[in-house]
């Protein structure tokens, strides 16, 4: 049987602020490398109940109860923001996708009580080991490396994290940090010029945007990836789904690269900055969360991403596909908003 390989090259362009990217406005240029939401802008965040209810998914609940659970969702119709929290849109030279989400991993999570609150200075619920990378100097955030084997991948509305309420210091919370780690999801692109015309096909992205990440091995899709080392911020491997075509199996060949700088979106970066590199995702609760350590019941917190156009590319001839073999390079993966339902 017949097989046409298809070999193309992806180009990943720094997911920081660039000339002509979407997030210009209010001199959003050259703020550090991380993605935070609005604290005060009212489309952030809400008290309605959710669509749906986090569940134990492949894990666990703690195991002495009650609990404070948190899962992700995510949502391609919440509101798009920019870097400061305010509504974003495409600009003009650039198109963007829903990411069809499978997987997403954190490797940090803390809750503090106001906008003045230092990260690292509230409640922090989860912080795995680290890896010392040695190449890095002590002074560098990135010395300090996580584990991917450790991370714990989750898929929509499973628990993602679960700790015993009665481990949280009382206070009041008026904000949840969550630092993403990684990323999994679908994307659609178009190979043009090939034996048998134009193809439309989609393909696995995994996506590394903790600051640095020591990796064993991964999978995507059907591979299983080998690295055996340190990834920094920014490290993505894309896995095109082969299709058939009048009965021929067209394969195209998998990409790997380094992006170098992710989204940031920190409104409160002024009162409590993000070290370089971060990929903190901030926001405020709808209303405040008191904890008195006399709970009795579990606290539940599902942390809505926006994935509404995440993946933005420059769109070169202005027909709103993804066509990385015209030289269309990805300028932007980072998630869109996130804001917390609490029940």
């Amino acid at each position: 049987m017949k097989t046409i390989f298809l070999l193309f090259t992806i180009l990943f362009y720094h997911c920081n602020i660039l000339p002509g990217s979407e997030n210009k406005d209010n001199n959003e240029q050259g703020i550090q490398s991380l993605l935070v939401l609005s604290a005060t802008s009212p489309t952030s965040r809400t008290n309605s109940s959710p669509s749906a209810t986090c569940t134990a998914g492949s894990g666990t609940t703690c195991s002495s109860p009650p609990c404070l659970n948190i899962c992700f969702r995510f949502n391609s119709e919440q509101e798009r923001l920019g870097n400061t929290g305010k509504i974003a849109s495409i600009p003009t030279g650039n198109a963007g996708q829903n990411p069809n989400f499978k997987l997403i991993a954190a490797h940090y999570y803390e809750m503090s009580q106001n906008a003045l609150t230092p990260l690292g200075g509230g409640n922090i619920l989860f912080q795995p080991a680290t890896v010392t990378d040695t190449s890095y100097p002590a002074t560098d955030v990135k010395r300090n490396a996580f584990n991917f084997a450790d991370l714990n991948k989750t898929k929509e509305y499973d628990i993602a994290l679960s700790v015993p309420i009665k481990n949280i210091t009382p206070a009041t919370y008026q904000y949840l940090r969550i630092s993403l780690a990684y990323q999994e999801y679908d994307v659609s692109l178009r190979i043009n010029n090939t034996a048998v015309g134009s193809l439309d096909f989609t393909g696995r992205l995994s996506s590394f945007v903790g600051v640095n990440t020591y990796i064993t091995q991964y999978t995507n899709n059907d591979e299983t990836v080998a690295v055996n080392g340190f990834k920094a911020q920014g490290y993505w491997y894309f896995n095109p789904s082969a299709i058939t075509v009048s009965g021929f199996p067209i394969n195209p060949t998998s990409s790997t690269g380094q992006s170098p700088g992710t989204t940031v979106v920190n409104p409160i970066f002024a009162t409590s900055p993000i070290p370089s590199g971060s990929c903190v995702v901030t926001n405020s609760f709808d209303s405040p969360i008191t904890i008195t350590g006399t709970e009795t019941k579990d606290i539940n917190i599902v942390a809505s991403l926006s994935t509404n156009k995440s993946f933005e590319w420059k769109d070169l001839n202005g027909n709103g596909i993804w066509e990385p073999a015209e030289g269309e390079t990805v300028v932007d993966m980072g998630l869109r908003g996130i804001k917390f339902t609490v029940y």
